[in-house]
């Protein structure tokens, strides 16, 4: 986050920029909601960003994400379980959809492929 800010301070980033916060590893920020909102707080104004944890923290770290108003990166690269405690293997298109219901039920929208590369100003944004 420093070296993005330094990055646009000197010119050579432009703002709105994007934030992909992943806390839960070992050599990362715990996954609490205090630490993601620390996190977000120090986020250079303007930005957008989401959050997933890692491993058995990517479900509570996707929901504390939409609770504050962010987005969510969610999948089996951060992930491979569909449930930690029992060990059950997971698809990526049971973790989106999983998501995308808890989403739906907490009054979020969902985007669309091109509604999300619209959101982040990359190319086929419309």
């Amino acid at each position: 986050m420093n070296v993005a800010k330094y990055l646009t301070f000197r010119g050579h980033l432009e703002p709105p920029l994007h934030f992909n916060l992943l806390p839960g590893s070992l050599g990362s920020i715990p996954a609490e909601m205090r630490d993601i909102a620390y996190l977000v707080d120090s986020l250079p104004a303007g930005s957008t960003w989401s959050a997933g944890g890692v491993g058995r923290y990517q479900l509570k770290v996707n929901v504390a994400s939409m609770l504050m108003g962010g987005h969510v990166r969610v999948g089996l690269e951060d992930m491979i379980y569909y449930s930690y405690p029992e060990k059950v293997l997971a698809t990526n298109e049971h973790l989106v959809k999983r998501i995308a219901g808890i989403a739906i039920g907490l009054g979020r929208e969902i985007a669309t492929p091109s509604g999300a590369r619209a959101m982040l100003g990359l190319r086929g944004g419309k």
